[in-house]
């Protein structure tokens, strides 16, 4: 296709026409004032002539007075000389060349003298005699002053000639030449962006460019009368294409859709732009029905038909099975194609079954189907004699995705998960979806544990590679249970029971691992029910309590506020610690309610503290992972704060730095939030997990509390000594201030005093006591009385 004309010219005619009118204009400008200076210079000699000329003749009229000595005419004529434009000094000698007289202009010495003339003064014409002599001596001020009025009067002159000229040329050239070419321009680059015959506007007058706008519209005339009866051609011949009720395409030689009708769209999903020019394999699901179909469109002539089958797959991916009859195409190559979808009742009562034994977010087999084929090995002789074992897969922060991201994401992440397993099995092993975030693994011929193990782990790493899913990147990782068919009497619901039971002990040990079922693990399954509904009575029955641990400034030993750490008081197994209960709260999702109870308990006592024992102490409660992307978590606070009137700056929510780590868009929020209540944020164990420094910027935090890890050993160890001293500096730097956790001797106090540390807390002052214990030690003795936390 031939190259477009650029419609903006680099050099247009107005540019070079300003151009040539310019240098037009500099030369005759120039002529004219070369032609003034040469006039300027003629008139200047005549001048000086004339000047010469009547200094003569005052020459003349003094010859008689000066021969004679007639001193008062001779002053006389020197004081009419005087007068004369730029005399500066005027002498008069007798024949002696003796000085008579002489005259001075105020201005001389201080104007340069031009010419000095000496004219002898003739007592007699005949005789020759002379008389004396009359020196003058003149400027030729006056002379070039004149002469620079009439150069800069005529070059005025000139100036405003070639202004008045160039006033009418720009004028004319924007009004009677550029004004219609851009018009012209216009209209037809309009008409390439838009398509349309856009008409350049009609001047009406009969010189040039009004003939070539005219005739230029004329011809948009002509050619849109014939495009419009093109256009109403092709619309008979597409109304009548696209009413037809087939599914009609034609196809080209190679396999390419070169048109489709409206219907073939609408009927599969599709655009126009998603068909056309593409190949008819990427619909096809069958690639031996493709291949029958690219034999048949070999074989059409203008003389005969052809028909074939071909499943097709449309734009949601549902499955259609058609009819495609051929004829050749009598304006072209290829083959004119009626495709009928003659998807049966059979394929309905299919789905009907597929429905009931696939799970269909994942295509994968569902629990039922599972288990049905599980109860059919199991009863067959060979799983016994071949090895058959069964894997029981959960995947590990599927849930906290789910609810950060939503469920369209996390459903995506299903499917993802369950191809990656599926991919990651031997032939003749499956994998089903049992439900939720579960999947189970059937493998036949298999039953040493080292192997299982192995392919087990490797399904691990599998799902451990990021998810690239809605232009994120999601990781997650799984828990394996492993349990082998023994025995001819295990049913699938047992031995289902024991790959799960193995499954909670890898997510116990610290998930992203598979471990293989043992007797134990049904003692452990039953203790971690036994905690869940102790957690559970414990809310119903208020058991739990909160312990409160000082902290102190380290100088002074005084303290400044407390962390609240949560204790169970069963009424008959004593008090419990975290340990014993915590974990089992973050699975079962107990952790929030747990949370919500500690929030008002510890705002309660924190008001009974500042109302009545008129203290300034803060406290520092913990937030968990579940608890802190809760979306009621904000609000809830918002309303204990209040209902406490808690006045900003005394209630410190320690974090961990992994939930940091994650969807951190809605973190900065909710901190952001927490921040406008007044709360300040605290890093807990700072230095065990990601310790990323980019966070430290990107987050409100106010306090870091350094792990006990680094200061049980801070006095021996070098390198957490000097760790400890780099994250004080940095804290500093950084206008944060530091905790550090587990000071349990003299020896650590000194050396974290050493490094600058300003606040701790440990076994070295106090341990977690309850709440009187903690009012009568701290609030009622002003020996202990704090400083504030500023």
């Amino acid at each position: 296709m031939q190259d477009r004309v650029n419609l903006h010219p680099r050099r247009p005619v107005h540019v070079k026409l300003a151009i040539l009118l310019m240098v037009s204009l500099v030369v005759v400008l120039g002529g004219s004032f070369l032609y003034t200076s040469y006039m300027a210079r003629d008139s200047f000699r005549y001048d000086l002539d004339n000047r010469v000329a009547r200094l003569e003749t005052y020459a003349d009229l003094l010859t008689e007075p000066v021969a004679q000595g007639r001193q008062e005419q001779i002053e006389a004529i020197l004081d009419l000389v005087m007068d004369e434009a730029d005399t500066l000094r005027l002498e008069i000698l007798n024949a002696q060349v003796q000085p008579l007289t002489e005259r001075l202009s105020s201005d001389f010495g201080r104007v340069q003298v031009e010419s000095r003339f000496v004219i002898p003064l003739i007592a007699g014409r005949e005789m020759g005699e002379e008389a004396g002599w009359f020196i003058a001596e003149v400027s030729a001020q006056t002379l070039y002053l004149a002469e620079r009025e009439r150069l800069e009067d005529t070059f005025l002159t000139l100036i405003l000639v070639a202004v008045a000229l160039s006033a009418a040329l720009f004028v004319f050239q924007t009004r009677v030449v550029n004004r219609p070419l851009r018009e012209l321009l216009f209209a037809i680059q309009r008409a390439r962006e838009t398509g349309d015959f856009i008409r350049a506007k009609s001047r009406g007058s009969g010189d040039e460019f009004g003939i070539i706008i005219s005739s230029y519209n004329e011809l948009l005339d002509e050619l849109d009368n014939k495009h419009n009866s093109l256009k109403e051609s092709e619309t008979r011949f597409r109304n009548l294409y696209n009413q037809t009720p087939a599914l009609l395409f034609t196809l080209l030689p190679d396999g390419r859709i070169q048109s489709v009708s409206e219907h073939f769209l609408i009927h599969l999903g599709f655009n126009e732009r998603d068909i056309v020019g593409r190949s008819i394999a990427h619909l096809a699901c069958d690639e031996k029905e493709l291949n029958t179909l690219r034999d048949e469109l070999k074989q059409v002539t203008p003389d005969t038909s052809s028909e074939c089958y071909l499943q097709v797959r449309d734009r949601a991916g549902e499955v259609h099975s058609m009819r495609i009859n051929l004829t050749a195409n009598p304006q072209g190559q290829g083959a004119l194609a009626v495709m009928t979808d003659i998807t049966s009742l059979d394929e309905a009562l299919s789905t009907i079954e597929r429905q009931a034994n696939f799970d269909s977010l994942t295509t994968l087999p569902n629990r039922h189907f599972f288990k049905l084929m599980l109860a059919e090995q199991l009863t067959s002789d060979q799983s016994l004699e071949q090895g058959l074992a069964l894997l029981f897969i959960d995947l590990d922060r599927f849930k906290y995705i789910n609810d950060t991201h939503g469920h369209h994401t996390g459903d995506k992440l299903l499917a993802a998960a369950g191809q990656r397993i599926q991919h990651h099995l031997p032939a003749g092993d499956f994998v089903a979806r049992l439900g939720g975030d579960e999947f189970a693994v059937l493998l036949h011929g298999r039953k040493e544990e080292a192997a299982l193990l192995q392919l087990a782990e490797g399904i691990v790493e599998e799902l451990e590679r990021p998810f690239e899913i809605d232009e994120r990147r999601l990781h997650i990782s799984a828990s394996i249970g492993i349990v082998v068919h023994k025995t001819r009497d295990t049913s699938a619901d047992s031995l289902l029971r024991s790959a799960d039971l193995a499954m909670y002990r890898a997510k116990e040990e610290g998930r992203s691992r598979a471990r293989v079922f043992l007797p134990e693990d049904e003692e452990r399954t039953r203790k971690r029910m036994d905690a869940e509904t102790l957690v559970r009575d414990a809310l119903a029955n208020d058991w739990f309590e909160l312990h409160y641990q000082p902290v102190v400034y380290l100088k002074s030993q005084r303290v400044v506020g407390a962390e609240a750490l949560i204790r169970l008081r069963h009424p008959e197994r004593g008090l419990l610690f975290p340990g014993d209960f915590i974990d089992v709260a973050e699975e079962t999702g107990l952790i929030v309610q747990v949370g919500e109870w500690v929030l008002r308990e510890g705002l309660r006592q924190l008001a009974t503290w500042h109302q009545r024992h008129h203290s300034q102490a803060y406290l520092s409660i913990n937030v968990s992972g579940q608890q802190f992307m809760d979306s009621r978590f904000v609000d809830l606070l918002r309303e204990v704060l209040e209902a406490h009137e808690i006045a900003p700056g005394y209630l410190i929510l320690e974090i961990t730095e992994s939930m940091l780590m994650h969807n951190t868009a809605h973190t900065l929020d909710v901190m952001n939030a927490l921040k406008r209540l007044g709360c300040l944020l605290s890093i807990d164990d700072f230095g065990t997990g990601y310790s990323s420094l980019s966070y430290l910027q990107k987050f409100p935090l106010d306090i870091l509390k350094i792990d006990r890890s680094f200061v049980m050993d801070i006095e021996e160890n070098q390198t957490h000594h000097a760790l400890v001293g780099a994250i004080v500096t940095m804290s500093r730097a950084l206008n944060l201030k530091v905790i550090t956790e587990g000071v349990e001797t003299q020896q650590q106090l000194e050396c974290l005093q050493a490094l600058r540390c300003e606040l701790g807390q440990g076994y070295f002052f106090s341990r977690p006591i309850p709440a009187g214990h903690f009012i009568a030690r701290y609030l009622s003795d002003p020996e202990h009385t704090h400083v504030g936390f500023g």
